[in-house]
């Protein structure tokens, strides 16, 4: 934290107000990171996921989220490792990390949703299933996109 502030050239007063912990300075880059900007709107509300979501044509959809997982994996991905291997020591930062997670899959079953509304899963595949299988494959380390 002291670094922090001294990169910042802030009291280290100033960090630990913004950000409370460790956990809190991780929890707002991960915020800052995933969305592209400072911006308060919250992921689903982003015109870029709200592409994908409203994107006709299911093949497209599915190239469009590729494409902004691609997007925020080179943004995050080096971060996502960090948390993800901080989560086993830190209660704190385990819990960012299951928030993430619980996130990810929500955002990944929206679209699925939409698939799924306009017929376009595949028979026998269920929601559950297809939102399984999308959040997974945003699961790539981010050494393995960049």
């Amino acid at each position: 934290m002291a670094a922090i502030a001294a990169e910042a050239g802030v009291a280290l007063k100033t960090v630990y107000l913004a950000f409370e912990s460790k956990s809190g300075v991780l929890r707002g880059l991960w915020n800052r990171l995933l969305r592209g900007d400072d911006e308060d709107p919250p992921v689903a509300a982003r015109d870029w996921y709200r592409e994908v979501l409203e994107e006709p044509d299911p093949h497209r959809q599915l190239q469009l989220n590729a494409r902004n997982s691609r997007n925020v994996k080179q943004r995050m991905g080096a971060v996502l490792e960090i948390i993800r291997n901080a989560a086993q020591a830190e209660p704190a930062i385990a819990s960012l990390w299951q928030r993430i997670q619980v996130e990810f899959l929500a955002n990944q079953r929206a679209i699925i949703d939409t698939l799924a509304a306009r017929g376009a899963l595949r028979p026998g595949l269920g929601a559950d299933e297809a939102a399984d299988l999308l959040w997974t494959l945003n699961q790539v380390k981010s050494r393995d996109v960049v």
